[in-house]
């Protein structure tokens, strides 16, 4: 007789939907919780919503205020102008636009920075815009954001 471990492991092998047909069927949630209860309606929720790729409106300005106070993101006109070393920083800005309701409008990579003696990395440039002109994060960057991005040599 096979254990339930074998069992749990057998049928992620064969089905990869497995995660997802766990987090829908009742009788696999730890202590019997109800997932019909508002709390936890809401978390299957924002794991669908992560799954597809897409994020949550409050996380996503959360993480665009933090690249406002690290001078990574600046606003220039009606734009968001986003500078990174990371392309996968470049993937999740997209995601925090695309959430709030904004597009990526282009990136580029402007050049090679020096990181130590030996490595170049490229430096990415985004440019997103929100439809919205006065956007709560517009007015966020005027209290705590810059002119110029940390990547900029002028300063």
């Amino acid at each position: 007789m096979a254990s339930t471990g074998e069992k749990i492991l057998a049928s992620t092998s064969k089905n990869p939907d497995y995660c997802r047909s766990t987090l829908t069927d009742p009788h696999h949630f730890r202590d019997g919780v109800n997932p019909k209860s508002k709390a936890d309606t809401r978390n299957l929720n924002s794991l669908f919503l992560q799954d597809k790729g897409l994020m949550l409106p409050p996380v996503a300005r959360q993480k665009i205020q933090a690249w406002i106070r690290s001078r990574h993101l600046i606003c220039s006109g009606n734009f968001f102008i986003f500078e990174t070393l990371d392309y996968s920083a470049i993937e999740r800005f997209e995601d925090c636009i695309s959430s709030l309701g904004g597009t990526l409008i282009s990136v580029e990579s402007l050049k090679k920075v020096w990181m130590g003696n030996h490595r170049q990395v490229i430096l990415y440039h985004a440019k997103a815009s929100l439809h919205t002109p006065h956007h709560d994060l517009k007015q966020y960057w005027f209290k705590y954001g810059a002119f110029h991005t940390r990547f900029d040599l002028n300063v």
